[in-house]
């Protein structure tokens, strides 16, 4: 904020006070409004950006105290530093002033001295602020866009996870002819079925859209321990023995002790943890 861009505010119901407050400001480089009343005050700093408010505090309808709490009230105005005028004989009301978020104040007649340096130190406190805030925009906004890199990066892996997931269990579907669309069926069943007991209140607190998502992608894998026994059992045109049947059956245990040890390699993988 350049100097000869700022903005400062100066309410008082004196128009005398108000012309020299103007003059001795112009001088230091600053542009200035002016409000005679507290009304006016907020009219003008909802229709103008101002850097700096000098606020006489004795004025009628509405006192500087009143101006001060509405304005710090304000979301968008809180931050604007605010300087109170008075006479010493009203100090301790100037006290209660900057309990309530004035910045500083300043004693009747005003020495330009003074005025110069509180003016400045309060307008450099508001500089910080304002780029402290700027900081937060661009770091809010870093954020966001990290959030959506990341969100890409994870439907990436998520994806490849899937087809990953999927061709192995293409892979143990291909030794078994029989199946034929099995698995993409035995997939939207568990996706309808999942959904359906989603709306039963004993699965709400289990069953949510990750669940969901989960159980689509890794139902293929029921099947992915089918790679584990020998062909003449798993193709044999005819009808299987017992000795044979026996064997079979323990497809499943081959399936989840081979999903069981790549889930301790790598712990945390949901579709894994589902199969």
């Amino acid at each position: 904020m350049q100097l000869n861009d700022t903005t400062i505010l100066i309410v008082d119901d004196s128009e005398l006070n108000c012309e020299t407050l103007v003059r001795r400001l112009s001088r230091d480089g600053y542009r200035t409004l002016t409000a005679n009343s507290g009304y006016d005050a907020l009219s003008v700093i909802t229709q103008h950006p101002v850097d700096l408010i000098l606020l006489d505090f004795v004025m009628p309808d509405m006192d500087g105290y009143s101006v001060l709490r509405q304005i710090k009230s304000m979301p968008d105005m809180h931050h604007i530093p605010i300087l109170m005028v008075s006479a010493l004989e009203e100090q301790d009301a100037v006290v209660k002033c900057i309990e309530a978020g004035a910045d500083d104040f300043l004693t009747k007649p005003i020495n330009p001295v003074l005025m110069k340096a509180r003016i400045s130190s309060s307008l450099n406190k508001k500089r910080l602020w304002d780029k402290e805030q700027q900081y937060h925009i661009k770091l809010e906004y870093f954020n966001k866009n990290l959030k959506k890199k990341v969100q890409r990066q994870l439907e990436a892996i998520s994806s490849a996870q899937m087809a990953t997931i999927f061709a192995t269990s293409k892979l143990a579907e291909s030794k078994d002819p029989e199946t034929g669309a099995h698995l993409e069926r035995l997939r939207e069943f568990c996706r309808i079925l999942s959904e359906e007991l989603q709306k039963n209140d004993r699965y709400t607190q289990v069953i949510d859209s990750d669940f969901i998502t989960a159980i689509y992608a890794a139902s293929p894998l029921h099947d992915i321990g089918k790679v584990g026994i020998p062909d003449q059992i798993l193709l044999k045109p005819g009808k299987l023995n017992d000795n044979e049947w026996e064997i079979m059956r323990t497809h499943p245990l081959i399936g989840a002790n081979t999903l069981r040890a790549v889930a301790e390699r790598h712990p945390g993988n949901d579709f894994i943890n589902m199969g």
